[in-house]
């Protein structure tokens, strides 16, 4: 395949530079010096011929022979020229500087021959050619090729080439019949018959001596008259014909037909009494081009239909045409520069972006593809790729906010606050945000849309144009395997004060609950200096437990990191407890948190001072005044307490022992200030 691409690539650089070297080397001659030389010959030739002077006549001579050099130099460069142009293909010949070089050319040889061969300038406009046998005919395969007037020698003293037909003089006529090969070659048929002078016919004669001879001749609607059966029967007048030869005929076109192309059959030629019949009617045929349409359905079987329209119209200004309808996968041969147009549609389906790049879609529905205004001039390929939507309508999804009610300005933001994420059947469980490239739909095929209930806590969120599938071209080019696509509502960045719980369809925002608690230390301002030591936050934060004020639960999913304990320095601990939620799956169920009672382990300060610490919950009147926990608001405080061993001797200074009256002993404690004493023990 790569050597055949390299080989067309050389192909079509050859081409180009055979075009190019005729066009610059037509466009090059000095017709002005191409004539004046011709000119000069004749008037050299003229001078010689009228001269009674011996004493001149070598000198004429050689001017002569000088001039009629420099004329066959020339007319050898124009023949050149002209055998350069009879060896292109129909394509070379086709192009429009080509043509225009021929044009030129063939003007430049017909007026240099009028200077040297005045009497054959003057003969009629068919012209009698030497060409090559062409396949199909019964001539000699050794004659030399040419479709432009063949080059000869230049002579002033004979004609240029062979001399035309003389229509006057004795010919063959040579009857025959063209027919189209299907209705539209038939229109156009009639068209040209009847408006215009269009048909031309190449008349190949073969000698018996092998010498191979084209004629070319044109002939208008009075030569050409239509039979019952809407055949045409034509007649060929002008060409004297031997019953010894060969001949065929072929019908060629003409520049009269400009949006498309036709060829004819060739057919031979039968002589007798001066008469030639063509054998089988010539078959007119139009040459047609093929619109090769791929229809890729991924995810669900059936066909889509497809219909649309072709024309075509010749510079007489008639237009013919068709509709297009198929199923499926189809090929639409159409005639070369038809203009077609082929539209499709196919409900609950998207156009994939793997289609090919020039399908284009009405008012960017994506169920809809056309093909618009497009002139067949070579083979054309479309692939419509269609991909099941994930929903018929919508695919739905909700976000619900569990709060008060009062910040709706967080609310509103719903729609801007989520992503949907795609992931694709094997492709490692990843979880994508989607994207219209990525999923290969065209840009603005997918929509969100949002409604909010009265009181915005819930949110509908709707999306239209999502595939159910990922449609991926397999290595033959032509294939598409299909991968099913799930898709899920995600939050990337949850709001402040909120926590977020989703099973993909389902996403909700909990407002956040607070618990908040003091710990108040009376420790003589950690006289002992345990506190900072064994008792800072970051112990004490290992001690609390969070249970749920309605289901009496310890609750286990709460992070340390949301177990805040800081030192207040002036005595006391502040605790807060964020991140847990305010309501458990509904507005209807509102939680509350405590903290579970607890006591400083002994072994946290065990040591030889022999400290231990009580424990006592003040809660905030209410509900909770009296229990043991801590709800929220409450103050924990934690007493230090040590043992030691206190002594003291009361005497008694008198000298009657019976006379001492009944006493009591009062034990006091206190810290820096011996004013605020507190009693301990009455004895």
């Amino acid at each position: 395949k790569e050597a055949d691409q390299k080989l067309e690539t050389v192909v079509t650089n050859l081409s180009n530079y055979e075009k190019s070297y005729f066009t610059d080397q037509v466009n090059a001659l000095d017709s002005a010096e191409v004539l004046r030389i011709s000119q000069a010959a004749v008037n050299a030739k003229a001078a010689l011929d009228a001269n009674e002077d011996e004493a001149k006549k070598e000198e004429l001579e050689k001017a002569f022979s000088d001039a009629d050099y420099a004329h066959k130099q020339s007319q050898a460069d124009l023949d050149s020229l002209l055998n350069v142009y009879n060896q292109f293909s129909d394509e070379q010949k086709a192009d429009a500087g080509v043509a225009a070089a021929y044009a030129a050319l063939t003007s430049l040889n017909s007026q240099a021959a009028a200077i040297t061969e005045p009497e054959a300038s003057e003969s009629p406009a068919e012209i009698e050619t030497e060409e090559p046998q062409t396949e199909g005919t019964e001539t000699d395969e050794s004659a030399s090729d040419t479709s432009a007037p063949a080059a000869a020698p230049a002579k002033l003293a004979g004609p240029r080439r062979a001399p035309a037909v003389n229509t006057k003089e004795a010919s063959t006529p040579i009857t025959g019949t063209i027919k189209g090969k299907d209705a539209l070659a038939n229109d156009i048929l009639f068209s040209a018959v009847n408006d215009t002078d269009f048909f031309q016919f190449k008349v190949t004669v073969t000698k018996k001596e092998g010498t191979t001879k084209v004629y070319t001749t044109s002939l208008s609607s009075t030569d050409c008259h239509a039979s019952v059966d809407f055949d045409y029967n034509f007649t060929i007048t002008g060409i004297q014909l031997d019953d010894t030869d060969k001949v065929t005929v072929k019908c060629v076109p003409d520049s009269s037909i400009s949006s498309y192309s036709f060829t004819s059959t060739e057919s031979p030629v039968t002589l007798t009494d001066d008469k030639g019949q063509v054998n089988k009617p010539l078959m007119l045929s139009i040459a047609e081009g093929s619109v090769q349409i791929h229809d890729v359905v991924i995810g669900d079987a059936g066909a889509t239909h497809y219909t649309g329209s072709w024309s075509v119209a010749d510079k007489q200004g008639h237009t013919y045409g068709s509709n297009i309808s198929f199923w499926g996968t189809g090929n639409q041969p159409l005639p070369q520069g038809a203009a077609f147009t082929v539209n499709a549609s196919r409900d609950g389906y998207i156009l994939s972006t793997l289609s090919t790049a020039s399908i284009k879609r009405t008012d960017n529905n994506t169920s809809v593809g056309s093909v618009p205004d497009t002139t067949l001039n070579s083979a054309l390929t479309y692939n419509f790729v269609w991909v099941k939507k994930a929903s018929d309508e919508e695919s739905s999804f909700t976000k619900t906010w569990l709060d008060d009610g009062t910040d709706t300005e967080t609310h509103e933001k719903t729609p801007s606050l989520v992503t949907l994420q795609y992931q694709v059947a094997g492709d490692d469980g990843e979880w994508k945000n989607v994207s219209e490239s990525d999923l290969l739909v065209p840009s603005g095929s997918i929509t969100q849309k949002s409604k909010a209930n009265s009181n915005k806590s819930i949110y509908t969120l709707s999306y239209s144009g999502l595939p159910e599938y990922m449609a991926v071209k397999n290595s033959d080019g032509t294939s598409y395997t299909q991968k099913k696509i799930s898709y899920r509502l995600e939050e990337e960045n949850v709001p402040s004060g909120y926590s977020k719980e989703s099973d993909g369809q389902n996403l909700v925002n909990t407002k956040e609950y607070t618990l908040n608690a003091t710990i108040r230390w009376q420790d003589s301002e950690d006289a002992e200096g345990v506190r900072a030591d064994k008792l800072s936050p970051d112990n004490i934060k290992s001690l609390i437990h969070v249970y749920n004020g309605e289901t009496k639960k310890e609750v286990l999913s709460v992070d340390p990191g949301n177990i805040q304990v800081t030192d207040q320095k002036d005595g006391t601990y502040a605790i807060s407890i964020h991140g847990l939620p305010s309501y458990n799956r509904t507005m209807d169920n509102p939680n509350t948190y405590f903290i579970k009672k607890f006591d400083i382990p002994e072994k946290m300060v065990a040591d030889d001072k022999n400290l231990h610490y009580t424990t006592q919950i003040s809660n905030k009147s209410g509900v909770h005044e009296n229990d043991e926990n801590a709800w929220n608001g409450a103050t924990i405080t934690f007493t230090i307490s040590k043992t030691i061993d206190f002594s003291a001797t009361k005497v008694w200074d008198d000298l009657y022992p019976s006379l001492r009256p009944k006493t009591q002993l009062k034990l006091y404690r206190y810290t820096t200030n011996p004013q605020n004493m507190e009693l301990v023990s009455v004895m």
